[in-house]
Order: structure tokens, then sequence, then C-alpha cells
């Protein structure tokens, strides 16, 4: 699973690739600036699904406290006295 690995597991990577393979270095920088790309898009949509939502929790809240401001109007005081 590659969200286990740290930052220092992925430079010692490169580094052995360096050493032992350094044909395969290239592949391996590209693999991880597609990763790294796909990463900050996925936090992108979060960031923007995360605002979408708190805006319709916002919107939610203020229909219902217009209806509870609504239905409470609608009853007078004195009628449960």
């Amino acid at each position: 699973m590659i969200s286990s690995f740290s930052e220092g597991d992925v430079k010692q990577l490169w580094l052995q690739l360096r050493k032992d393979e350094p044909d395969l270095l290239s592949n391996f920088e590209e693999f991880l600036v597609r990763i790294f790309s796909q990463l900050q898009e996925a936090d992108n949509e979060k960031n923007k699904l995360e605002c979408a939502l708190k805006k319709l929790v916002l919107l939610s809240k203020s229909i219902y406290n217009a209806e509870l401001a609504e239905v409470s109007f609608s009853f007078p005081v004195n009628r449960f006295c």
C-alpha cells in the first residue's frame, strides 16, 4: 500500500535506484510527479466538496429556522393558555 510509505522511504528508494538502476530513475521520478499531481487534484476536489457541503448545511439551517419561525408565528401565544 503506497500510503504506508514515508518521505524517507521514498528518498531511500530514489537513492537506491540512482545507485543500482540509474536507467529506472527517470521512470520513478515521472511516477512521483504523476502521483503528486493526482494527490493535489484530489485535495482540491475534497476542498471544493467541503465548501459546497458547508454552504448546503448553512442553507439548510437557514431554511429550517425560517420554517420554524413561520410555524411559531402562526400559533397565537394565548391559544395554549
